[in-house]
């Protein structure tokens, strides 16, 4: 009786879980109201979406369009380019995500992995490694972004991949993939 009861109400969870969803039934979307003006609005926006937790994955584009793009969006300079006085848009993002997602992110562990460099173009990815937090991330990012030469093409093939062998052996849990 006692497994009923449980599956009736995992039954039901789903249900509300999708009930909440943007996702419409033919496979579109609707927006989502940009009504944030905070990283607290956002969790809550998240929380009442139904996150409860997720495990974070981070995949860095290694390729030659953070230069291309560089030009256009950050005063010529490579999307990469680090500095001691300021952040890369790269920095920022990895930033942003990771505070974010951080509250629904139980064990603080971020496999990283970068793609589209010259050492992995569209085949494979370079595992960055199991990073404990965004500052491990952040320092790792720095120490290695020195000695990446960019390349391509941007494919995201190899680190989707990789995430859906990491959700693979992880189980149950729910992963967000950011880049």
């Amino acid at each position: 009786m006692g497994n009923s009861s449980s599956s009736s109400s995992t039954s039901s969870r789903k249900q509300l879980h999708k009930s909440k969803s943007h996702l419409n039934a033919d496979g579109s979307w609707n927006p989502i109201p940009d009504n944030y003006h905070s990283l607290e609005d956002v969790e809550k926006g998240l929380r009442r979406a139904g996150l409860e937790s997720s495990n974070l994955i981070f995949g860095i584009d290694l390729t030659k369009s953070n230069e291309w793009q560089g030009k256009r969006t950050f005063n010529g300079l490579n999307l990469h380019t680090l500095s001691p006085y300021n952040q890369n848009p790269y920095e920022k993002c990895l930033d942003v995500i990771s505070r974010t997602l951080a509250p629904f992110d139980d064990d603080d562990i971020i496999p990283c992995f970068g793609f589209g460099c010259s050492r992995t173009n569209d085949k494979s990815v370079l595992d960055i490694g199991e990073c404990h937090g965004l500052l491990q991330m952040l320092a790792r990012y720095r120490a290695l972004i020195p000695h990446v030469k960019l390349a391509g093409p941007t494919s995201f093939g190899p680190i989707i991949r990789r995430a859906v062998d990491i959700v693979v052996n992880d189980g149950n849990s729910y992963h967000i993939l950011g880049e």
